[in-house]
């Protein structure tokens, strides 16, 4: 069996941080981050420490490869389900790389009513995601923040769904 096929689980158990009742959705940082500025490539936790370990960054990709498959959506659906997951934190690691990728987290939260969706993202400065942003931020279930710095300065319109988080 190959390292990280189809039958491996795509979340994880949260870290001694996040706590192990929260799940995980990760993708390698800087690649999927197109709303970073300088300041948050340089700072961003997700390039040190365990994420350097080979095993985390063979993950990390093998998660990114997952996203394209056009059974992501089913399978991330059919996992949290079985998994019974309540509470999922979207990208520890990476970020909203397309609005077709938003696509398919709406998409999921939809189909999951029981589970509790939330995450920080730079890619609400990217014009062509940023709708699709919105309205995965607009669901019940999720709970977004802008994550923002002096580089990326505050959004002009912030729906009211979202909240600000400062980098410092």
């Amino acid at each position: 069996v190959a390292m990280f096929d189809s039958s491996v689980p795509l979340l994880q158990h949260g870290s001694s941080k996040l706590g192990r009742a929260i799940h995980v959705w990760s993708i390698p940082a800087l690649d999927t981050c197109p709303g970073s500025t300088a300041v948050c490539r340089e700072l961003c936790y997700a390039t040190r420490h365990r994420f350097r370990f080979d095993s985390v960054r063979r993950r990390l990709a093998w998660n990114r490869r997952q996203c394209d498959r056009p059974d992501f959506v089913e399978r991330m659906i059919a996992e949290i389900r079985s998994s019974g997951v309540l509470v999922l934190r979207l990208h520890v690691a990476g970020d909203f790389f397309d609005a077709e990728y938003v696509g398919k987290w709406t998409a999921i939260v939809k189909r999951s009513p029981r589970v509790r969706f939330y995450g920080y993202t730079r890619s609400w400065g990217v014009p062509n995601i940023a709708p699709a942003l919105e309205e995965l931020a607009a669901l019940k279930a999720v709970r977004l923040w802008w994550s923002v710095d002096d580089e990326s300065g505050i959004p002009t319109n912030v729906p009211s769904t979202i909240r600000l988080a400062y980098l410092q």
